[in-house]
């Protein structure tokens, strides 16, 4: 990734006397940079993107393909889309009958995405006609085995209602639902060709049983727990993510595998809940392991000990703290077993969509509330210390990761999302919000593609928990693509006017996203400089100066980013020196708030890019705000360095 190096005319290069500039006596020259304010809200896309719901789709999952794992396709973000109600699967006759599902798409930076699948138009998966996958290949996920070096997708997929002979998804039912079933495929590279996993393609002999005794061949589903159990009972499946975890735990040399899922909605479930369990190879089940993790309307579920029901029966599980409407919770006399529905959110019937991330030993079961196209489809956070539970849910706040707000309302319906790891530190959640974010015909309008970094911060509660976006404004690309990292917290920083403890907030790497965390802002009691000085030169490249999640602390601009030099910069070519470079009047971008509602789209900053420069000290100065009705106090949400550090 090459950058353009900004043209320098005598005006970028005049000197400013900062006693006209913004106040002080320091001399500085102009430093020429790109604030993504200029026509048609152009950005520097070599450092940073924002969500422009350019990628239509939905319940995709991204995972990255280091260059060392694969030589030829390695170095590349991949995608694997379901489109909103899944890919229909078209019938190919002819000499080559067979039928396609799930695109395939690669990006370096998480922005920019071409399609690639190695099926026909740009998919990924090839079935046969005879196999008894036909239509709603939903919610793809693909992880690497690295002991056999291939690629296995999971994914739900509906069968055919009219089966020729006895095969066992013939549930009796002609309802949609009741035929949903988990799907496995296997490729040998992550763009496909990826065809059903059967005993003959895992073990090498079309009779060979799988560990649980079971043949699996491409008529039959690899997971069907109503028949691989004798269920008396339809137990539809979709949303499958399968997580290794980081233990071996029994001693096999290989990392403990496990797949969640959702037991859908039928004939005999009214609700989506959230299941998981471990695998004992990649096609086969351990069912002995399942556990029931999250059911909608209650903190939490419970695995009931010594009884004679199998674990994959929602009886055999006590459900914990049921969400009651406000207005009848407050009137309970006796309110155990009972919390408020506006304490913990409305969920509705759904809890899906499941990921599992795990940090510092803990485990977190991140899903979806509500239903797909709601406003109120967002990403949640339960939390647990085993990867089979009992998971916890926190309250609204700070339960949410990735969802709308009071005042936010620019993206809506954030659900069925995916982590992935950036690279050097950086995590980010992709989702799936509504085309058009004031409505929730996504039949009509679609869903688009939007991705965003999430933070750890620590929460007196719960723990370290996880909190995030949405954004609609300029953001920075993953460092493994620009090649630089935040350095800012690299820095010692102080700042003026400050109140005491809260500078600590301006280099700690969160955005104020939700109320929840408003007073994790740096706050300053009128005009403030900031300083950041790193103990030895450092290269940077840019700076975001994220504003206030409140809109009545909010700054209306920067006045003066000051770079203190440490070496004069091979691009300057001025006949007059000195070793100070500055930006004035640094705009915030006013389409990331709303003057008329007085609320702020959080996430926004003030934003800068600009040759290299190498620098010891950093000084902002901040004085305008965009509304005094509330008092002289100025909040900080965080700031951003992008520069060459360790």
């Amino acid at each position: 990734m090459k950058k353009k190096l900004l043209a320098f005319g005598a005006l970028a290069l005049s000197l400013c006397t900062l006693a006209g500039c913004g106040g002080g006596n320091v001399e500085a020259f102009r430093l020429a940079h790109y604030d993504g304010t200029g026509e048609n809200g152009a950005m520097d896309s070599a450092y940073f993107y924002r969500n422009d719901f350019t990628l239509i789709g939905g319940d995709s999952q991204i995972i990255y393909v280091g260059e060392e794992q694969d030589e030829t396709y390695g170095g590349w973000y991949y995608m694997y889309n379901s489109m909103c109600d899944g890919v229909l699967l078209e019938n190919f006759g002819g000499d080559d009958p067979h039928r396609s599902a799930i695109s395939c798409f690669r990006s370096k930076d998480l922005s920019d995405w071409e399609r690639v699948g190695a099926v026909d138009n740009g998919y990924s998966v090839r079935f046969e006609t005879y196999e008894w996958p036909v239509d709603s290949c939903w919610a793809p996920e693909v992880i690497y085995n690295p002991y056999d070096q291939k690629y296995y997708m999971y994914f739900s997929a509906e069968a055919n209602a009219n089966p020729s002979g006895a095969v066992e998804y013939d549930t009796g039912s002609d309802l949609r639902y009741d035929r949903f079933f988990l799907a496995i495929c296997v490729s040998e590279t992550p763009v496909g060709p990826f065809k059903l996993l059967t005993s003959a393609n895992y073990y090498g002999d079309p009779d060979a049983k799988n560990l649980n005794g079971k043949v699996i061949t491409s008529k039959n589903p690899a997971i069907n727990p109503k028949f691989d159990l004798g269920l008396d009972h339809i137990f539809a499946t979709i949303d499958a993510h399968p997580f290794y975890d980081d233990v071996d735990s029994d001693g096999d040399g290989e990392k403990d595998l496990y797949l969640y899922f959702v037991r859908h909605i039928s004939d005999d479930s009214q609700f989506n809940s959230i299941w998981g369990m471990r695998m004992k190879d990649m096609l086969t089940p351990d069912y002995d392991s399942a556990r029931c993790l999250s059911v909608p309307n209650y903190r939490t579920v419970e695995f009931i000990e010594n009884s004679e029901l199998p674990a994959m029966d929602i009886n055999r599980y006590r459900l914990i703290d049921e969400f009651i409407d406000a207005e009848e919770y407050v009137k309970l006399t006796d309110k155990t077993g009972k919390v408020s529905k506006a304490d913990y959110g409305e969920e509705y019937h759904i809890n899906e969509a499941p990921f599992m991330w795990k940090d510092g030993g803990r485990y977190y079961l991140t899903y979806s509330p509500q239903g797909v196209g709601r406003f109120g489809y967002q990403v949640r956070q339960a939390l647990g210390t085993s990867p089979l539970g009992k998971f916890e849910k926190p309250t609204l706040d700070p339960a949410t990761i990735m969802g709308s707000s009071d005042t936010n309302t620019s993206m809506l319906g954030t659900g069925h999302h995916c982590f992935i790891d950036g690279g050097a530190g950086d995590i980010y959640c992709a989702s799936w919000p509504n085309l058009v974010p004031m409505t929730d015909n996504i039949d009509k309008d679609g869903r688009a593609y939007a991705v965003d970094r999430i933070h750890f911060t620590e929460d007196a509660t719960y723990g370290r928990i996880m909190c995030g976006g949405p954004t609609d404004s300029i953001q920075f690309k993953p460092y493994s693509y620009t090649g630089r990292i935040n350095v800012a917290p690299q820095a010692t920083v102080t700042a003026t006017n400050a109140v005491k403890g809260t500078e600590k907030y301006l280099n700690d790497e969160m955005v104020v996203f939700r109320e929840y965390y408003s007073d994790k802002e740096f706050t300053a009691n009128g005009k403030t400089t900031i300083t950041l000085a790193f103990s030895k030169p450092t290269v940077v490249s840019a700076i975001l100066i994220y504003n206030s999640y409140d809109y009545f602390s909010a700054f209306d601009e920067v006045e003066s980013v000051l770079f203190y030099l440490a070496e004069k910069p091979t691009w300057y070519t001025a006949e007059k020196y000195v070793p100070v470079a500055g930006i004035f009047n640094l705009p915030f971008n006013r389409d990331y708030f709303n003057a008329e509602s007085k609320y702020m789209n959080q996430g926004g900053a003030s934003v800068a890019s600009f040759n290299d420069i190498t620098v010891n000290k950093i000084e902002i100065t901040i004085s305008k705000k965009i509304s005094d009705i509330r008092g002289e106090s100025i909040k900080v949400s965080d700031i951003v360095v992008l520069g060459k550090g360790e």
